[in-house]
């Protein structure tokens, strides 16, 4: 099995990820709400309006989100298992 793919109930290989990503941030907000809250206010303080940031591995794009609206260009990157 390939890492970040799981098997689907009919037998065909599916993005485990990619089916989860709706709900990932949810539950990860529920346990870790304060240290995100922490983590996006750090970063979000490091980031400038002049700035070029690339970020890889985005995952559902939480720090995005934050870095977005106060840089001059974002790329954000995430692997699904392209090429797997």
């Amino acid at each position: 099995m390939n890492a970040g793919k799981k098997e689907d109930s009919k037998g065909g290989s599916g993005m485990f990820w990619d089916r989860v990503a709706g709900v990932y941030d949810l539950f990860a907000n529920v346990y870790n709400g304060k240290v995100h809250k922490r983590l996006k206010s750090i970063v979000e303080c490091r980031i400038s309006a002049a700035d070029s940031v690339l970020e890889c591995a985005c995952g559902t794009g939480m720090l995005t989100k934050v870095v977005a609206p106060r840089c001059r260009k974002i790329v954000a990157t995430v692997s699904s298992g392209c090429g797997s």
